[in-house]
């Protein structure tokens, strides 16, 4: 009799973490909505982690549920952590260096753990997967109708795509584009018509919004796509579609004006993010010279890089002011301002 009464119970609590791992997948989009919890900041995606990690706690200690399994990413994810905790000590900043910590490595990682621990059929997976789809549909929509409602107002800027919720362009089309590969891979590999047809019509919304980021680095990841997904049918048929409308779609982006005005600013010295990109390296390789150990942490680069910004920094230079205003930092979901 005790053991019916337990079972009911263990299986309530997997069910619900599975749940609330299913809300947190589809709520990932909402890291914008933020508060403090004291002197703390906080977002509602931490919030849901932080429950579906409590309900996973509750679980394994009261009925010995079932602990993640081994998987190939053990020892990167280690050596991760590992590398980012020292990044918290030599950082300027501890106490925001702290909060990316948490917020980029030990959450991510902690829900991916809990994750492979309570979804072992492939069964389970699927309602993620489908509140994932649902809610980068949604997400796609929205982006979709904030970059058409700037663009009949008259008021797109190639250089400077509208973000949606106040949300960086690149940072959308970091979200969307390992939906947009999921969602080709079923289209072109699902064993069922209707997985198929669901994920076509998730890429029907997320390839337009990745459009409508003007991120080029989307637009490069789209066409790595592309190629992997031709080499990777079989049927020649099949292939030479994929090819023939890959080659068509590209062309077609290219003569859309506002995406034909981005592409040439990448060309343009003055526009391209490539000059930008290529003083940042430098001056951290500068850094990296004088400093090999310190370095700046998991927050420092800008105030910790400024003696290293001229060409040829004198000789021995002193170390770099560990004191920097707040404002020089640029706030990270999770992390504090």
């Amino acid at each position: 009799n005790i053991a019916a009464t337990l079972k009911p119970t263990r299986i309530d609590l997997l069910r619900l973490t599975r749940w609330s791992l299913t809300l947190t997948a589809a709520a990932l989009p909402l890291y914008v909505v933020r508060w403090h919890a004291g002197p703390l900041p906080t977002t509602l995606l931490e919030n849901l982690v932080l429950v579906t990690v409590v309900l996973y706690l509750i679980t394994l200690w009261r009925h010995r549920g079932q602990l993640p399994g081994r998987t190939p990413y053990d020892i990167p994810i280690l050596v991760f952590l590992m590398v980012g905790a020292i990044g918290i000590f030599v950082a300027p900043d501890h106490r925001a260096a702290l909060g990316i910590y948490r917020a980029f490595l030990v959450e991510p990682i902690t829900i991916y753990y809990v994750a492979v621990a309570v979804l072992r059929p492939a069964t389970d997976l699927k309602p993620l997967l489908i509140a994932a789809a649902v809610s980068a549909s949604l997400f796609s929509l929205a982006v979709i109708v904030t970059f058409a409602a700037v663009l009949i107002g008259g008021n797109l800027t190639p250089s400077i795509a509208p973000g949606v919720f106040g949300i960086n362009p690149n940072a959308v089309a970091l979200y969307l584009e390992p939906i947009a590969a999921v969602a080709a891979g079923y289209v072109l590999f699902a064993d069922s018509r209707k997985s198929r047809w669901i994920a076509f019509g998730v890429l029907a919304f997320v390839l337009p919004a990745l459009a409508c980021t003007l991120s080029r680095g989307a637009l490069l990841a789209g066409a790595i796509l592309a190629v992997i997904a031709v080499l990777s049918v079989r049927d020649m048929r099949l292939r030479l579609g994929l090819l023939g409308g890959a080659i068509v779609t590209g062309l077609a982006l290219s003569q859309v004006p506002f995406v034909a005005a981005r592409l040439a600013h990448q060309l343009d010295p003055r526009h391209s993010t490539f000059g930008l990109r290529q003083a940042i390296w430098s001056v951290t390789l500068r850094m990296l010279r004088y400093h090999p150990l310190s370095v700046s942490g998991l927050c420092g680069h800008q105030p910790v890089t400024i003696p290293f910004r001229t060409p040829n920094p004198p000789p021995g230079p002193s170390p770099p002011s560990r004191r920097h205003s707040p404002s020089t930092q640029r706030s990270a979901p999770g992390s504090p301002p």
